[in-house]
């Protein structure tokens, strides 16, 4: 991710370890994921370790009433684990909006729904 702006943070609540913001705005970002077909399996249990579980125990609080992705590429790609090929998915110049940022429990409490409108370029 790059050129990352916070605008509109209230400076008081930040000598209490809050960061409490209007607005997250990354200029760009790249999202690639791969998986490999041909490679068993690890059975390990990854609950827990989910973007929106780790950003639970960040160690700031932190509360954006919005974010803005203006500009990312998100590649999936997969190997099969039948022809041995690849195959990959790609999106350029994604943009996106996403509502109600927070890990604070409060702010939780009082609306758990974050929403994301994702709009995929060509």
């Amino acid at each position: 991710m790059h050129d990352i702006v916070i605008e509109n943070v209230d400076a008081r609540r930040l000598t209490e370890e809050f960061l409490k913001a209007e607005t997250l705005i990354i200029g760009s970002a790249s999202f690639r994921v791969y998986r490999d077909g041909n490679i068993p399996e690890d059975n390990i249990n990854r609950v827990g370790s989910y973007p929106h579980q780790v950003i639970q125990h960040l160690p700031i609080k932190f509360r954006d009433q919005k974010g803005i992705v203006k500009n990312a590429f998100i590649e999936y790609k997969e190997r099969s684990s039948i022809t041995h090929q690849s195959g990959k998915v790609q999106f350029w110049a994604t943009s996106a909006s996403i509502s109600n940022i927070t890990n604070n429990s409060n702010s939780i409490a009082a609306n758990n729904k974050m929403v994301f409108d994702i709009k995929p370029g060509c």
